[in-house]
């Protein structure tokens, strides 16, 4: 009498769990590297946004202007307090807080109130005063596969912005979002 065939044999079962098995391993490995990818703009977006609204409230709390200096040649930024009747602008040693772009993310454009684009100039500055206020500054960030950040810092205790696009030139999204 013949037997019917109702389902797999427990080697089969086996066999197509090990293909899995070492599918899944040469998969992962790769997903974890895009992942990584996608999340490095956003991430350094974040770092830099912070730094910002930290000079914002360390300058308001201290009574003494701080300065958010960004370096667009290493992608390193830092914030520091400005001393009076000084001119320069203050190196990393001078630093609070400091930090650096993750790998694969560069700043694009650095667009200060009043100041010379970032192409004419190394490092720039936006400044927070004592009372609040800060110079209008579009920082662009671009990472892998072309993708860029926007932060925007507001010049009354408005804040800073993240945005998932290019924004510029930097009188259109101040003005154009009811900013002074």
């Amino acid at each position: 009498m013949a037997r019917a065939n109702k389902g797999f044999t427990l080697i089969e079962l086996i066999v197509v769990m090990v293909i899995l098995g070492i599918a899944a391993a040469v998969a992962f490995p790769r997903l974890d590297a895009f992942a990584a990818r996608r999340t490095a703009l956003a991430a350094g977006a974040n770092k830099v946004a912070a730094l910002a609204m930290h000079a914002r409230s360390g300058a308001v709390s201290s009574g003494t202007m701080r300065l958010l200096c960004i370096d667009t040649k290493t992608g390193r930024y830092w914030v520091c307090p400005r001393a009076p009747g000084r001119d320069e602008t203050p190196s990393e040693a001078d630093s609070e807080m400091q930090g650096r772009l993750p790998d694969g993310v560069a700043f694009e454009t650095v667009e200060v109130t009043g100041a010379a684009p970032s192409d004419a100039q190394r490092v720039a500055v936006v400044r927070f005063s004592a009372e609040g206020w800060s110079d209008q500054a579009v920082i662009r960030l671009s990472g892998p596969e072309g993708k860029v950040k926007s932060i925007v810092v507001r010049p009354l205790y408005a804040g800073v912005e993240i945005h998932d696009s290019r924004i510029g030139p930097l009188q259109t999204p101040i003005d154009s979002q009811g900013g002074t």
